[in-house]
């Protein structure tokens, strides 16, 4: 019973966290105005200001645009952004992809290469993360009817497949339950009380 309810709980914590989750560019927002309330340039701190904003720009886009952004490089990146842009599937302006590329370079040599890096270069870095987010996010194609639909239809089937799996658990704790309650009582009182309380 205590694993049953500590599997239950541990699972609704997960999926309260999910919902959660903010949406993707609000998500990169807030994060961007975080960035800027430490103030990590003013305190040497160039490579920790460097990783952040990469990492916010990369998850932005590795949850709208590519799946495979957070575990690429920076030139992987670049040449993936530019792929979906010759598929059509993105309308990337190719200044801002150019300036972003210019903008990762700079970073990985802050990071890897402990180059120092000014104030305003960094202000800079920051503002262009911020375009090419909104950017992106107007790149993005509006989602159809049908597709409103089908992620409608899959949420509902996915809500009917966790509504199933959590009887079949809640079945299998209450016959769990009751088989320890038999062995209980037949280690207490013996095997022929079960036999009296079956055959009652």
């Amino acid at each position: 019973g205590g694993l049953t309810y500590w599997y239950f709980s541990k699972r609704k914590k997960q999926q309260e966290a999910a919902a959660r989750q903010l949406p993707p560019y609000e998500e990169a927002m807030v994060a961007l105005h975080s960035l800027d309330e430490q103030n990590l340039i003013r305190e040497n701190r160039a490579k920790e200001y460097y990783s952040r904003l990469t990492e916010i720009v990369k998850r932005y886009l590795d949850r709208e645009v590519d799946e495979r952004a957070l575990e690429s490089t920076s030139s992987e990146l670049i040449e993936r952004l530019r792929m979906h842009k010759d598929a059509g599937n993105f309308d990337f302006d190719q200044a801002t992809l150019r300036k972003l590329d210019e903008m990762l370079s700079r970073a990985d040599l802050v990071k890897f290469a402990r180059m120092r890096q000014m104030e305003g270069q960094a202000n800079a870095d920051r503002l262009l993360v911020e375009e090419v987010i909104n950017e992106t996010k107007e790149a993005i194609p509006e989602p159809t009817e049908e597709e409103l639909m089908q992620t409608a239809a899959y949420q509902e089937q996915l809500r009917k497949k966790r509504r199933r799996r959590r009887l079949v658990y809640g079945a299998s704790g209450v016959g769990a339950l009751a088989v320890i309650a038999l062995v209980l009582i037949a280690l207490l009182k013996g095997p022929e009380t079960i036999t009296d309380v079956v055959v009652d």
